[in-house]
């Protein structure tokens, strides 16, 4: 059950807003806390509002990271299918050049280069 509070919704606009949700309380935490300063320091409560915040910090930080491991994974997977595609592109042009050595090698590269072009970000 604790490990739902870090899960981000669907999509990395989902992320985001439960990441600023998560630093909003700690941003209020702060402004309570400096709005009643004489009552925290007649009460002796200085340590107190420090675990809170730094608490509610934390939550924002464990958001972040659920999000940025998720984005680490994903971008990872995009390079990897990325440069197998490649890997096998020029596999196979290899392999074209070696069964009919009269291929022109030139339309290899240029078929590949105008692949890159289209699937690149």
């Amino acid at each position: 059950m604790e490990q739902e509070k870090y899960v981000c919704n669907i999509g990395p606009s989902g992320c985001i807003t439960t990441r600023f949700y998560r630093y909003a309380v700690a941003g209020a935490i702060a402004e309570e806390t400096f709005g009643s300063m004489r009552t925290v320091l007649s009460m002796n409560g200085q340590r107190q509002e420090i675990v809170r915040y730094e608490r509610a910090l934390e939550d924002g930080r464990k958001t972040g990271l659920v999000k940025y491991f998720y984005m680490g994974i994903g971008l990872g997977a995009n390079y990897i299918i990325t440069h197998a595609s490649y890997a096998v592109a020029f596999w196979f042009a290899s392999r074209l050049v070696i069964w009919d050595p009269s291929f022109d090698r030139g339309s290899v590269f240029t078929v590949f280069f105008a692949g890159t072009a289209l699937i690149s970000p």
